[in-house]
């Protein structure tokens, strides 16, 4: 004569391994969502620094346009005042200084060499800064070079 088969010890093991498995899959996918939300705010913030980037490479470049402008009344002022411009959402702000310190500063002609900073900044508070120094070679194919550049701008 054959016994049945007891089963007694066993029951509820099936649940037991229900629970655990939901609480692990649980526990992925909160870890997915977190590391969801971690990763779009490192992308954001790489968007808005490099959005921040652009509009400081932009005021250099519009600092070199002033620099380059052939009506007087176009030309921007190099003593280290600071223009301030809207741009791409944001704003610049660029500061130019001659490096031409064995120049007479009576003489007519236009120093050289120009050290340029630019600050663009977004409205959520993103700032980035550039610094270039530019030559300016009063040739009309290549009227400027780029002589140095920096990112950001390095503490002095």
């Amino acid at each position: 004569m054959t016994r049945p088969l007891r089963i007694g010890g066993q029951r509820g093991f099936a649940l037991i391994i229900v629970l655990w498995a939901g609480l692990l899959l649980s526990v992925i996918a909160a870890s997915f969502a977190f590391n969801m939300r971690v990763e779009t705010r490192l992308a954001t913030n790489l968007l808005d620094n490099t959005r921040a980037g652009a509009i400081a490479e932009a005021g250099i470049r519009r600092a070199i346009v002033a620099l380059l402008a052939d009506a007087p009344a176009a030309r921007w002022i190099v003593d280290g005042r600071i223009y301030e411009r809207p741009f791409g959402g944001g704003h610049m702000r660029i500061r130019m200084t001659s490096d031409a310190g064995g120049i007479d500063p009576n003489s007519t002609a236009r120093p050289l060499v120009y050290t340029i900073d630019a600050v663009g900044a977004l409205p959520g508070g993103t700032r980035a800064s550039r610094r270039a120094v530019v030559r300016l070679t009063g040739r009309a194919r290549d009227p400027f070079t780029i002589v140095a550049w920096y990112e950001p701008i390095p503490e002095s």
